[in-house]
Formats: structure tokens, C-alpha cells, sequence
């Protein structure tokens, strides 16, 4: 049962879908966009959305809600139609910002979710020279 106190994981569920249904978005990633761990050598760019966590809130002494908080990190390489892998994970961002932006929904329970995007930041993956990541990181207040 989905209670207001636990919905990260119908959050992100809802998130994968949101993401998933942009045609902007995938203009970009294509279908490649993945809940957690994505395939072994996936194809760039991708997206990644991690598990979000939660922290349950009581109000005047009874059930409330939770605020939670998550990631959604896309990966991005020269190669295919990507040029500019810094500029496409800074517009992979930009969707991904618009999109859970408006993202006001109520899943089952019922449980009102409402999403705020709180950082968007770009950086060259120490790892692999040649890889740029985005990384939006949002907070959301269920009910």
C-alpha cells in the first residue's frame, strides 16, 4: 500500500514515466532512459534515475507526508549526432528540468506528490575524458 509517509518508489516509477513520454527528451536520449542501473555498456547519451529517499513527516500528531529527495543523472559522448557532449547533458538538463518541474500528480493511495528541481549542474566524468554528465537533483513534498 502506497501511504504518504513511503512513496519513493511510485515517485520514481512516475518519474521513469514522465521522462519516458517526452518527445523532446528522447529526441535527445532516445528510449534509453533507465530506473537505477542501466545495461552493461549502454549507448550514450543515457539517462539514469536513482532511488529516491524519503523522510516521513507527522502533522498535530498524525499521518502527514514525506519529503523526498532524488537524482536524475544522464551520461553523454561524442558520437552519433553528439558534438558537444557538454552542451547536450546541459540540455539533457534542461528537459529534465522542465519536465519534473511540472510534474503535480497524485498517485495511488491517494497521494498528492508536487516536484521542485533544486540543482542542475554539468561536469566532465573524471573517469572517462571523453564523457560529460548532468546531474538534476530535485526535491518533493507528498501528502
Amino acid at each position: 500500500m502506497i501511504t504518504a509517509l513511503s512513496p519513493a518508489s511510485p515517485l520514481k516509477t512516475l518519474i521513469f514515466q514522465r521522462l519516458k513520454a517526452d518527445a523532446e527528451l528522447a529526441a535527445i536520449v532516445g528510449s534509453r532512459i533507465y530506473v537505477s542501473k542501466p545495461p552493461a555498456n549502454p549507448q550514450k547519451p543515457f539517462i539514469r534515475i536513482e532511488t529516491p529517499s524519503g523522510s516521513p513527516q507527522w502533522y498535530d500528531g498524525g499521518e502527514g507526508g514525506s519529503e523526498i529527495s532524488g537524482v536524475v543523472t544522464s551520461y553523454t559522448a561524442t558520437g552519433g549526432t553528439i558534438t558537444d557532449p557538454e552542451k547536450a547533458a546541459a540540455q539533457i538538463n534542461a528537459h529534465v528540468i522542465r519536465i519534473l518541474a511540472a510534474t503535480d500528480a497524485v498517485l495511488e493511495g491517494p497521494v498528492s506528490v508536487s516536484i521542485v528541481p533544486t540543482l542542475d549542474q554539468v561536469f566532465r566524468d573524471p573517469e572517462e575524458a571523453d564523457v560529460w554528465s548532468g546531474f538534476v537533483r530535485y526535491s518533493a513534498s507528498a501528502t
